[in-house]
């Protein structure tokens, strides 16, 4: 639902072609725009700006639109081969070598791979450059978490909004291990050293954290990771949500698994901006009720 792509800086060198990057990328419409080569591709993208044909009042104007396009979707790895050489592509396919983007976007590319897009007409049809915006899911914890791997895989932080939690409950633990095992053994992406689980006030702080202690520590389902509880009134929380810094999705009914008494599918939507500024700052202001972490940290 959350893709990264690799995007040609020569592409900016038109006021139509970076308006339609910022139509296309941002969290809302599910494309990160990757920083290939790591910390220079604005600066690229400024030089295709000022190198272009453009009067000064328009490359201004682009100026403008390219540091929006920055706060909007541009995504830095932790990590990116360093390859001598100047030419943009070259460090595209390095850094797809070494961890897959969704797609490479350039104004033409000799390389004949299917994960290379051309920037013409017939881009929105190509099946690699749509993002779906929400899926059906079965509400088992693996099928509910497929579609939200490409999101998690850019994630530096995590945060679960579902004010039924109930650590007591399998097909809560259920979907939490899944999470915490695919967080703890993503291949390329940043270590993530907590998660944040924001729930309803069904119970107190001390009886959930009891909970949590005897049904998710001593499980062993953290690997490492301290699960962070934050506890709310419970009529402030409806929607359930997944959160990381680089987008959002809502779950529509939990984010637990079936037990035989509801829906056997959920639905899974990637959220507005609007609605991800809101949940992403009102979960930055909660205070902390406990933390939970492996018996043996």
């Amino acid at each position: 639902m959350i893709y990264e792509f690799a995007v040609s800086p020569s592409i900016c060198g038109s006021w139509q072609n970076l308006r339609f990057l910022l139509s296309s990328f941002g969290k809302e419409e599910g494309r990160l725009l990757s920083d290939i080569p790591k910390n220079k591709w604005v600066n690229l993208a400024s030089k295709t700006i000022k190198l272009s044909k453009n009067r000064p009042l328009e490359r201004k104007r682009m100026s403008v639109g390219l540091l929006n396009l920055k706060k909007k979707s541009l995504y830095k790895r932790d990590f990116v081969p360093q390859i001598a050489g100047e030419k943009w592509i070259k460090h595209a396919l390095a850094a797809h070598k070494d961890r897959p983007f969704r797609a490479i976007l350039t104004e033409g590319c000799p390389a004949s791979e299917k994960y290379v897009l051309t920037n013409d007409f017939e881009l929105p049809e190509k099946k690699l450059w749509k993002v779906p915006s929400g899926c059906m899911a079965k509400r088992t914890a693996k099928e509910m978490l497929d579609p939200i791997k490409t999101m998690l895989d850019c994630a530096n932080e995590v945060i679960l909004i579902d004010r039924n939690f109930d650590p007591e409950k399998s097909r809560f633990v259920n979907f939490l291990e899944e999470l915490l095992n695919y967080l703890s053994n993503r291949s390329y992406s940043p270590s993530i050293q907590t998660v944040s689980y924001h729930v309803g006030n069904r119970m107190s702080s001390e009886h959930i954290e009891y909970l949590c202690r005897e049904h998710v520590a001593k499980k062993e389902i953290l690997h490492g990771i301290k699960l962070n509880i934050y506890i709310w009134p419970r009529n402030e929380l409806h929607d359930r949500y997944i959160l990381t810094d680089n987008g959002g999705v809502k779950y529509g009914i939990g984010l637990d698994e079936d037990d035989g008494g509801s829906s056997k599918e959920v639905a899974i939507n990637r959220i507005s901006n609007d609605e991800y500024r809101k949940w992403w700052t009102e979960c930055q202001k909660r205070t902390l009720s406990c933390q939970i972490s492996s018996p043996n940290a």
